[in-house]
């Protein structure tokens, strides 16, 4: 077996000064690990926090002791208002470490290049666009703040084109290690089950860092990325004439970013391989196994290294300006391909596989900020790799298999490998009884671990690696979550071999009583079934009661039945297992309301239509159908409503069966319609353009060609440089071609008549433009709800309102063409 060891002369090289400061953060000495066990010194500080303005900009100063036993710090800068830079913050704005074999810390601060005023933005592109979180105002929480752990979360809502998308961001921190995690969750699913129309990539975190140190800008040595290979230019500095190499294989995805004076490099690593999470966009990946010398493919241009827009993540290349100079640009992110954000199915980087990113896309990184001597990326992408190498088993408790899909989120998904938290990068488990054991056996050294431990009541009193004690602040770093009833414990040893690390007799957790849904408004009479779902404990059953008198009444098994009286009343689960703990759910008994719909209607005289009543609250939901005033029409048992022959508007009214208080009406307008014709333009008028934003509705307007009224034709657009092409087809007499390349439906209202033989005079066509070809000719049956069930005097001699659904034949170049309309009205 091997033992954890550490440097002696390292550790134990403590000035008086350091002595006489132990107490201090920036006075810490770690843990040696003999073959005897582990030998505590100072104490290490706690990871503290702190609201600070530093150069006035507000944020929340987080201070941790690193793996090295020195103090870095990370400014948070909050995101509710603007800062001096001009931006919303939500990002990393200043960071501080001290590098090795020096006693200056460095600080490096945001550039406020481009208003990047820091790390940790969040950019979309989309729709020849981009979305930038510099302007979105957005709310800031320390989620967690343990004694050595602590998560920091930024949250904003924008729109990408039209809808709108949540992002949540947490910053991890845990003394022992040297660089915070980013992690972020999109939350699309305010695009419905389908995602969004169009495709979005990521490009967070995202900023400008001086990471040499403030004071200087000096050019840029060289960049390097990970994806399936490993890319790295060469020499010294980085210019568009760089060599690469592209030929070894990669496994843990990164950004790295360095400067040979000072010696400083920064980037992002992943907390999962290339393979459990796809990363990096383009298509570059035609030049995977290949160097600058064989490359392949035509899109370089002038350059020697990739042209700006085939880098897999967005790094510098758009401020190399020209095709020989240097840049100084320090600019930083990361690369998820297009469609990785909001799309239920997307091609990732490489083409070989298809993922969703839809209704959430997570992912997380550590952004490191270090010396390009010492390798600080290439050191966390091997920690990283033997974090997801080394196997782990649990002795005492189980591996969490299931759990969090990433930042912010509630759902549960089955985690890419068992026991390990990959939005965090520690390995996770749940006690038993409040007592764990988890044995490691790591192929290489894998520096300070974190575990999370789940199902735990506080931080057990013994804690063992091999069977010998660890000192608390010494030997590990504990903090415990009581939200959560989580400890989460990083242990101080460089982790070599097959080790096992246990608890005590553990602390037990608390039982916690949980009912679902906690709150629910419904109708008098009316049944609600609730759930109770208690945790840590053998014996889950629960007895259910009211809290109020008169408040209804439960079953055993939660069905809930509410009372006749009106008001809010409580549904309390109380564990068998220990009555002490209880969960409640609120209900609030109301009315019952009735909606009418359509709410207004215009109709031709003697012209009829069908309404429709929905009574919510209600055990018994039947209307009873009236009209109000006399001599207004008659509506049916089941709503059909028939207009009288005389002009004007009446009123048509639903009123509930269960509570005859409650009602609602349609109005109704009897009136001579003026017609809205769809054939809107003369011959001759040819390739007719009409553009607007992006969702928007663009109108198209000409004369009625003789007739009195409106006639309009309205297409909605999903994206710029779309409309309508108006204009006449040889031999076909009376007819308008309408080119709708990119548009998603198109509406009109028609008045059909039927001929001598009964047919009706009008034909759909949807037709592809780049061949002529017929996609579908839909009936009128399809294309007017309710057709096949009217009566002739329904169907005919009446207006009909009709929405023609584009995007199902074919997403491009979709005309419509329609003849024969509305002769008998006189269109000549």
């Amino acid at each position: 077996m091997n033992t954890p060891t550490r440097d002696f002369r390292r550790l134990f090289a403590v000035s008086p000064a350091a002595r006489a400061l132990r107490h201090s953060l920036s006075a810490v000495l770690l843990v040696v690990g003999l073959g005897t066990g582990l030998l505590a010194q100072t104490p290490i500080a706690p990871l503290a926090v702190a609201a600070e303005t530093p150069n006035s900009y507000s944020c929340d100063v987080y201070r941790w002791v690193d793996s090295a036993g020195r103090q870095r710090s990370a400014a948070l800068s909050r995101n509710n208002a603007a800062d001096p830079g001009g931006s919303r913050g939500g990002v990393l704005y200043q960071y501080r470490f001290t590098p090795a074999g020096t006693t200056t810390e460095r600080v490096i601060t945001g550039t406020g290049a481009h208003s990047y005023n820091g790390f940790g933005y969040v950019v979309n592109h989309h729709s020849d666009t981009a979305y930038v979180s510099t302007g979105t105002t957005g709310t800031y929480n320390r989620v967690f703040t343990g004694r050595h752990h602590a998560i920091h979360q930024f949250k904003l809502t924008y729109p990408l084109n039209g809808v709108n998308v949540a992002a949540t961001i947490h910053w991890y921190f845990a003394t022992g290690q040297d660089h915070p995690i980013y992690a972020i969750t999109f939350d699309t699913s305010a695009a419905g089950a389908g995602g969004l129309s169009f495709d979005a990539d990521s490009r967070a975190p995202y900023g400008d860092m001086q990471f040499g140190g403030d004071g200087s800008n000096p050019n840029v040595s060289g960049v390097a990325w990970g994806d399936k290979y490993k890319f790295t230019s060469q020499g010294d500095p980085l210019t568009p004439q760089s060599p690469w190499d592209y030929t070894q294989p990669n496994t843990v995805p990164y950004t790295q970013m360095w400067i040979t004076s000072p010696d400083a490099e920064m980037g992002a690593v992943q907390t999962l391989t290339w393979l459990q999470h796809n990363t990096g966009g383009s298509w570059f990946s035609t030049n995977w196994g290949h160097t600058s010398a064989n490359r392949v493919g035509t899109d370089f241009g002038a350059w020697m290294m990739p042209v700006n827009w085939q880098w897999p993540y967005q790094l510098n290349q758009y401020e190399l300006m020209d095709n020989t100079s240097p840049t100084g640009s320090k600019r930083c992110a990361w690369g998820l391909p297009y469609g990785a954000v909001g799309k239920t199915s997307y091609s990732g980087y490489g083409y070989e596989n298809t993922y969703s990113g839809h209704p959430y896309q997570s992912y997380s990184v550590a952004t490191v900020i270090g010396q390009h001597s010492t390798s600080a990326v290439q050191t966390q992408v091997t920690r990283t790799e033997r974090i997801l190498a080394a196997t782990i088993t649990a002795g005492t408790g189980t591996l969490v298999t299931t759990g969090s899909g990433g930042a912010g989120r509630t759902d549960s998904v089955a985690y890419s490998k068992p026991g390990y938290n990959a939005t965090y990068g520690a390995y996770e488990l749940t006690a038993a009884a409040g007592a764990f054991s988890a044995t490691l056996n790591a192929a290489g050294a894998i520096k300070n671990p974190t575990f999370i431990i789940r199902g735990m009541g506080g931080i057990p009193a013994a804690i063992s690696l091999d069977g010998s004690a660890l000192l608390a602040d010494q030997g590990y770093f504990a903090s415990y979550d009581a939200a959560t009833q989580s400890v989460w414990l990083t242990v101080a040893t460089d982790w070599n071999g097959s080790h096992t690390l246990a608890s005590g007799a553990g602390v037990p957790p608390a039982v916690t009583v949980a009912v679902a849904p906690a709150s629910a408004t419904v109708g008098r009479g009316t049944t609600t079934p609730l759930t109770a779902t208690v945790t840590f404990a053998t014996n889950t059953a629960v007895t259910w009661s009211v809290v109020e008198a008169g408040g209804g009444s439960v079953t055993a098994g939660g069905t809930y039945t509410a009372p006749a009286t009106l008001g809010t009343y409580h549904v309390r689960a109380t564990s068998v297992a220990d009555p002490t703990k209880s969960a409640e759910a609120a209900i609030t008994v109301v009315a019952p309301t009735v909606a009418v719909s359509p709410a207004t209607i215009a109709l031709a005289p003697s012209g009829s239509t069908t309404l429709t009543a929905t009574v919510s609250y209600a055990a018994n939901t039947a209307v009873a159908w009236s009209v109000v005033e006399a001599g207004g029409g008659g509506v049916s048992s089941s709503g059909v409503y028939t207009a009288p022959a005389t002009l004007g508007t009446y009123h048509v009214r639903a009123t509930s069966v269960a509570d005859a208080t409650k009602f609602a009406e349609a109005t109704v307008t009897v009136a001579n319609l003026l017609p809205v014709y769809t054939y809107i333009y003369q011959s001759g008028l040819v390739g007719t353009w009409g553009n607007g934003a992006w969702g928007a509705t663009v109108n198209f307007a000409a004369p009625p060609l003789g007739h009195s009224g409106t006639a309009t034709i309205e297409a909605t657009a999903s994206g710029p440089w779309q409309g309508l092409a108006i204009g006449d087809i040889a031999n076909w007499n009376h007819t308008t071609f309408h080119f709708l390349s990119e548009v998603d439906t198109i509406e009109f209202d028609i008045y059909p008549h039927a001929d001598s033989t009964g047919f009706e005079d009008m034909v759909f066509i949807l037709e592809d433009d780049d061949d002529n070809t017929d996609v579908d000719q839909p009936t009128l049956a399809s294309l007017i709800p309710g057709w096949a069930t009217m009566t002739a005097s329904q169907r005919y001699n009446n207006w009909h309102h009709v929405v023609v659904d584009l995007s199902t034949p074919q997403r491009r170049g979709r005309q419509l063409l329609r003849d024969r309309l509305l002769q008998d009205v006189g269109l000549r």
